[in-house]
């Protein structure tokens, strides 16, 4: 199981290594193309959509990496549940741009004022984010039969179509963050459209809704974790903190998210390896070994940060971004914390303990949103990601109970 373990890490490294890799890339190629101002509204546009993608998902990928993971002997049923899967993405892609069309519409009738370009960006963000839902839909398939080198050629296919389209659209058309979205979409179109005959299964509508009782937690947990993540940019965004400083917190996310990305291949491949280890003894041993890793690499990371944090920000993106060096150790600091918690949540998935958890996130979720406003307010940027911080640690605690309680029950 070791040696299983090591393999399928080893083929979902590669591939998010390079997916990373170009993401990153492009990231500070978009940060010095757009400048400060228009790459704060990327990241705000970027964020929102994220959150809408949870919805778009709904919960799905999840589900559908554990019926295939713990129940991969039903086919017939499992095939079904993706084809709902894709009827969901489907019909919530149309609805919430059918609502964004609205503001758009609105904001157009008033030129005067400063949403046109928000609303337009937003509503192609989250067009594009229906295109993302799908594409891990397909990942989620294949990381449950254990089919973890195709995942990692899909994803990598997959930001490349992206990439070399974004990179073409702003090329020959415009550079802005709308047009960021458009190629986005486009890439991502091609691949699918091209690929269509190796994972098209036809959208099922019927019995879709007896299927949201047991999707739930999967929606609650994935819009919690987004919005433990890049919520403080929405909120900052929202308090209205001015666009220079906006962009040099974003730019420190953007490394944050970097990080999680270098750590994703294991996090892709746990549920799976929990869900497969002979007894209890087992998956209790390899959690701990894998906390103390991660744990460990989160605090070298900030380390690093603490250290050269100036000289690394002006390095990756330019001289404007000299300045957020002073920041990116306190934006840095969940990263430990975020680590230990993307351990612990395929192992409690493992142990059916996805409901106690989505309810965590949820409660400590709340409290960065009610808790942001005012630190903020108080201690500005460095507020903000000391309150998100916080907000990591009840969960990372909370989960470490839930773990230690499924430990004495098993």
């Amino acid at each position: 199981m070791r040696a299983s373990l090591i393999k399928s890490v080893g083929a979902q490294a590669s591939g998010a290594l390079f997916c990373a890799a170009i993401s990153f890339a492009l990231t500070l190629w978009l940060g010095r193309q757009l400048g400060t101002a228009a790459f704060g509204h990327y990241i705000w546009a970027l964020n929102l959509a994220t959150l809408a993608l949870v919805l778009q998902e709904g919960g799905w990928p999840a589900r559908l990496y554990q019926q295939w993971a713990l129940h991969g002997k039903h086919p017939e049923q499992n095939h079904a549940l993706t084809a709902r899967a894709l009827a969901h993405v489907l019909w919530v892609t149309v609805a919430l741009c059918a609502l964004l069309g609205l503001w758009v519409w609105q904001a157009w009738s008033q030129p005067t004022t400063h949403q046109n370009d928000h609303a337009t960006t937003l509503a192609m963000a989250v067009l594009c984010m229906g295109a993302v839902a799908i594409t891990n839909t397909v990942s989620a398939r294949l990381r449950g039969t254990g089919r973890f080198a195709r995942e990692a050629l899909w994803q990598s296919a997959a930001r490349i179509a992206s990439a070399l389209a974004v990179l073409a659209v702003l090329m020959l058309v415009a550079i802005s963050p709308f047009w960021v979205f458009v190629g986005w979409a486009a890439g991502l179109a091609l691949l699918l459209v091209w690929t269509a005959p190796r994972w098209w299964i036809r959208p099922q509508f019927k019995g879709l809704s007896a299927d949201y009782t047991q999707l739930w937690p999967f929606v609650l947990m994935a819009l919690a974790g987004i919005w433990l993540l890049k919520g403080d940019i929405v909120l900052l965004g929202w308090l209205q903190v001015p666009a220079e400083d906006l962009s040099l917190y974003a730019a420190c996310t953007r490394l944050t998210e970097a990080a999680l990305l270098i750590f994703a291949p294991l996090g892709n491949v746990l549920l799976r390896s929990f869900g497969q280890l002979p007894n209890e003894s087992a998956r209790r041993a390899l959690l701990h070994r894998l906390l103390w890793l991660v744990t460990s690499a989160g605090l070298l990371a900030c380390g690093l940060a603490l250290w050269q944090g100036s000289w690394l920000m002006q390095l990756l993106f330019g001289a404007d971004f000299e300045p957020a060096g002073a920041l990116l150790p306190w934006v840095l600091t969940l990263l430990p914390l975020a680590l230990g918690i993307g351990v612990m949540t395929p192992y409690l998935m493992a142990q059916s303990q996805e409901r106690p958890l989505a309810w965590l996130m949820a409660l400590a979720g709340a409290l960065l949103t009610a808790a942001a406003p005012w630190s903020s307010t108080h201690w500005g940027l460095p507020g903000m990601a000391i309150t998100i911080t916080l907000a990591q640690a009840i969960v990372w605690l909370g989960a470490l109970t839930l773990c230690h309680k499924a430990n004495t029950q098993g």
